[in-house]
């Protein structure tokens, strides 16, 4: 399977990723690879020859729920909730729960987590 940008450099488009590389492939250095002409936290359209058409990703990592999600909850409260001053956090009660997830504590609970991330 190759990457859509992939496609973009056959072409002549400049393709640049900026820094988020999680596409879940059996392969991912070559997927990266095949698919970027750069790959990295430096990388952008100003790398290009002059007048080369491009195509350039950039990722938010700052608010990313991996961040927070692949630690426990004490880890997620200590480095990151409590890090947080009490007018920029979001409680559990803070906020609309979208109709199509129960209404429950757990999922708010996840919720304010994800917004607070």
């Amino acid at each position: 399977m190759k990457g859509f940008p992939y496609y973009l450099q056959q072409q002549g488009y400049y393709t640049s990723n900026n820094k988020k590389t999680d596409y879940n492939v059996g392969d991912e250095k070559t997927y990266t690879a095949e698919a970027w002409h750069e790959s990295a936290d430096t990388a952008g359209w100003w790398n290009r020859a002059e007048g080369q058409p491009f195509f350039a990703v950039f990722n938010f990592m700052d608010s990313h729920q991996s961040r927070t999600m692949t630690h426990t909850y004490g880890w997620y409260k200590k480095q990151v909730l409590n890090e947080l001053a009490a007018e920029e956090r979001i409680g559990e009660n803070d906020f609309d729960m979208p109709p199509f997830y129960n209404d429950t504590p757990a999922m708010r609970k996840q919720f304010a987590r994800v917004y607070n991330s």
